[in-house]
């Protein structure tokens, strides 16, 4: 079987949550007993933690770290296939529960993410997205971490404005993938845990790629992820309120993503969701495309306002001089450079 490693939703953190005394005394310690020996079988120690206290049995995990094979590198590069992660939760125990106890487990955190080959480095789109201006509630923070790897964090704010800094319960995360795994665990060579996709193969560059063993030098790649990470029922429930088409969902119950994944369509449903988050929140401009030629005059005045913004600038003309400049500078944003990054972007996250 074929991994995915480009445009493929990753469900990368998932933790949920059930009030211990829906169980019965002898059945909480076999059901805690199961799931610590099936997670073992698949997951590293430091890629899942079961919690028992203040009443709670809760369960956090990165389904990427799903490993098949000891040779395997442990990164998480590439989604188990739902038929695993089906497999997965039925060692669990989850699909043999009593409905009541199976349908009061609540998803309190969950990231989906996907990775994304472009053809410049990443800190060039992580810049170009850094400027651009965004809805009300979001917030761009540019982090940067290791020295190295600089993200962008579009964060829904919290109440108290005075720290800078301050992150939501909400987060878009945009950063560049290879460097973290170079920063973080100091790789530069990947032994993948299934062969790639042809078309996956196909983006990267000569050499970056072996079939026998699936093996992935990180050398002169260039990955970009996106990352949507909800906490709290608040934002959680908004993944709930999409997929029943509804705006009443009190919370995200783990059953409601058990259920899809049975039928083999989790992936697919929370995929529309990823991208239609994206499409309201990020990329909500359709990207202009058209092929433009600036005049003398036009890429002197290119050269004046760079770096300045064009809605200041507009707004000290009136009337047809005002007019004039919005086409101008329309034409002049077409030919910026950004506006390519942006397009790039759009195309791969938007339409595929």
């Amino acid at each position: 079987m074929a991994g995915r490693l480009f445009n493929a939703l990753f469900l990368d953190k998932l933790r949920f949550y059930i009030d211990d005394r829906v169980f019965n005394n002898a059945n909480i310690s076999n059901f805690i007993a199961n799931i610590e020996k099936v997670m073992s079988g698949y997951y590293p120690n430091n890629a899942y933690l079961i919690d028992t206290s203040r009443h709670r049995i809760s369960l956090e995990f990165t389904p990427t770290r799903y490993r098949t094979n000891e040779g395997q590198t442990d990164t998480n590069l590439i989604m188990p296939t739902e038929e695993d992660l089906y497999k997965l939760f039925k060692e669990l125990g989850f699909y043999n529960l009593p409905e009541n106890i199976y349908n009061s487990f609540v998803v309190s955190k969950l990231h989906i993410t996907k990775n994304f080959y472009t053809q410049n480095a990443v800190p060039r789109y992580i810049k170009m997205l850094k400027n651009r201006k965004y809805r009300a509630g979001i917030k761009p923070i540019q982090n940067t971490s290791n020295v190295t790897n600089t993200s962008l964090i579009l964060s829904t704010l919290k109440k108290d404005y005075a720290d800078k800094n301050i992150i939501g319960n909400k987060v878009i995360l945009f950063y560049d993938k290879v460097q973290e795994l170079k920063d973080k665990a100091a790789l530069n060579e990947i032994y993948l845990r299934e062969p790639l996709l042809l078309k996956d193969v196909n983006l990267l560059p000569k050499g970056a790629y072996s079939n026998n063993p699936p093996y992935l030098s990180l050398n002169n790649l260039h990955i970009i992820r996106c990352e949507l990470q909800y906490a709290t029922s608040v934002k959680l429930k908004k993944i709930s309120d999409f997929i029943f088409d509804t705006k009443n969902s009190h919370d995200l119950r783990l059953s409601t993503l058990l259920n899809l994944l049975k039928k083999q369509n989790l992936y697919s449903t929370l995929e529309k969701f990823y991208t239609n988050e994206l499409r309201n929140t990020v990329f909500f401009d359709e990207p202009l495309t058209s092929e433009v030629k600036l005049s003398k005059h036009e890429k002197l005045l290119a050269e004046l306002i760079k770096g300045k913004s064009a809605t200041r600038l507009l707004g000290m003309y009136k009337g047809s001089q005002k007019d004039s400049l919005s086409r101008v500078l329309r034409k002049l944003q077409m030919a910026d450079n950004s506006n390519s990054l942006y397009t790039e972007l759009y195309r791969k996250f938007i339409e595929g």
